[in-house]
């Protein structure tokens, strides 16, 4: 487990799967809403602060269906900041920013 995937279940697993629902950005925040599928429950909502987004590559391919299943979340540190790599399905998306911080739903 990665050291964002621990910060992000924080000992407590969900009975299903977690899957982003939503990224968004504003203010130099960039947050990622995940809900537990297959119940719909929403589960957090991570919020990176000056975050700035490097790549989003998707396999244009094959349809991105929402949520987008997790398959790989990494960081590492990056000088001050961290570089965060979010590998979902057909997509993967790519940032620096500080630390996040976690509300759960």
């Amino acid at each position: 487990m990665t050291e964002i995937e621990a910060f992000l279940y924080g000992g407590v697993l969900p009975a299903g799967a977690v899957c982003v629902r939503k990224i968004g950005f504003a203010d130099s925040s960039l947050s990622v809403s995940l809900v537990e599928v297959p119940s719909g429950t929403e589960w957090a909502v991570l919020t990176f602060p000056q975050a700035v987004v490097s790549s989003i590559w998707f396999d244009d391919t094959e349809a991105i269906e929402w949520p987008l299943d997790i398959m790989g979340f990494d960081c590492s540190r990056a000088g001050s900041s961290w570089k965060f790599v979010l590998n979902c399905s057909s997509v993967e998306f790519m940032w620096t920013a500080e630390w996040p911080s976690k509300t759960r739903r």
